[in-house]
């Protein structure tokens, strides 16, 4: 990206923080606090209120099975690897499969959450979701068409 370069996260350079960060946006993007989570609070807010917690990983963690785990790590290496893209102005690859494109997509739309936390990077976000294969705003929907001999 071009120009003013993003911030990585609300008050923090702290790097643990910043892992903490994305890994509770993952675990909220598979539901996790909603369905999983035992904090009351949490599950009533959809998101995950751990992320001021000290450690990397939120209680919700050790309620997930290892296949649970693996996919939430999965998706959070593709939400990591596009943070490197994005911070780093590197091209996007290109996906071996569809499901590793849905995967991708997935942990762009992760970091795409996390660099909004910050007020000041909503605007480079703008000019930066088209260079990731999205629309930066969808315009209305079209209107149908009547067909003259469909009474």
């Amino acid at each position: 990206m071009k120009g003013r370069p993003m911030t990585k996260i609300v008050g923090s350079s702290d790097q643990d923080e910043i892992s903490r960060q994305i890994l509770c946006l993952t675990l909220e993007m598979l539901a996790v606090p909603s369905f999983c989570c035992l904090r009351r609070a949490c599950t009533r807010a959809v998101r995950c209120l751990d992320r001021d917690e000290p450690g990397l990983f939120p209680r919700c963690w050790q309620l997930l099975l290892p296949e649970e785990q693996a996919l939430v790590l999965s998706l959070y290496e593709q939400a990591t690897r596009a943070e490197l893209r994005i911070t780093n102005d590197l091209p996007r690859p290109v996906p071996d499969d569809d499901d590793h494109l849905e995967l991708m997509e997935a942990g762009e739309e992760i970091i795409w959450r996390y660099f909004a936390m910050e007020p000041e990077n909503r605007r480079p976000l703008r000019t930066l979701l088209p260079a990731l294969g999205r629309a930066a705003v969808a315009g209305e929907p079209p209107v149908p068409q009547r067909h003259s001999e469909n009474p």
